[in-house]
């Protein structure tokens, strides 16, 4: 079967950003459907719309070959569209790309739109009716992605943490072979 893949970009992108494009490529040349995404209000991202949005483009139709690439916020847009699902579909994956619950490194106006993803508390025994095959991957030097990452993840969706070392908050259109390479390995 042919895989589905959604990548949902981060706060203040868009589906041309950074690695998104060349990863799209790539995975098409894999024989995937790619869908990526623009997500409504970048630089002021709500749960409401941002989760919405994801609602009203997948709708019902996801299955054990649906699978998620996400970046940053876009990563706790995929985590609360799982959540919310009423279905008892499973789905083939979600890999995360410096993806965060908890953050560091916001100026106040930041802080303000990121304080109801920080305070909205998420149901991870929801997410794992979903899917038990999440991976992430973090930077050494994330400016916003504190090591308390890593273990908030492991601890709520026990999944496998891949390391990139001295890339950042991972824009960098060069990461997308490391990306694809971690795709491939986990799914």
């Amino acid at each position: 079967m042919k895989k589905t893949v959604y990548i949902i970009h981060g706060w203040g992108f868009n589906s041309k950003s950074y690695w998104i494009p060349n990863l799209k490529v790539e995975l098409e040349k894999q024989n995937c459907n790619v869908i990526s995404l623009d997500m409504p209000d970048t630089e002021n991202p709500t749960i409401e719309s941002w989760v919405g949005k994801l609602q009203e483009v997948i709708k019902n139709e996801i299955d054990e070959n649906t699978y998620f690439i996400a970046h940053s916020i876009g990563c706790q847009t995929v985590l609360r569209y799982l959540e919310a699902l009423e279905q008892e579909t499973k789905i083939g994956g979600a890999l995360f790309v410096a993806g965060w619950l908890t953050i560091g490194g916001l100026g106040d106006e930041e802080l303000e739109v990121a304080n109801l993803w920080l305070t909205t508390p998420i149901d991870y025994s929801s997410i794992k009716k979903h899917t038990d095959n999440i991976s992430c991957i973090f930077s050494n030097n994330d400016p916003y992605v504190i090591k308390e990452n890593e273990d908030l993840f492991l601890k709520h969706l026990d999944v496998q943490i891949f390391q990139i070392g001295e890339q950042g908050h991972i824009e960098s259109e060069e990461n997308s072979e490391f990306i694809l390479d971690v795709f491939n390995e986990s799914f």
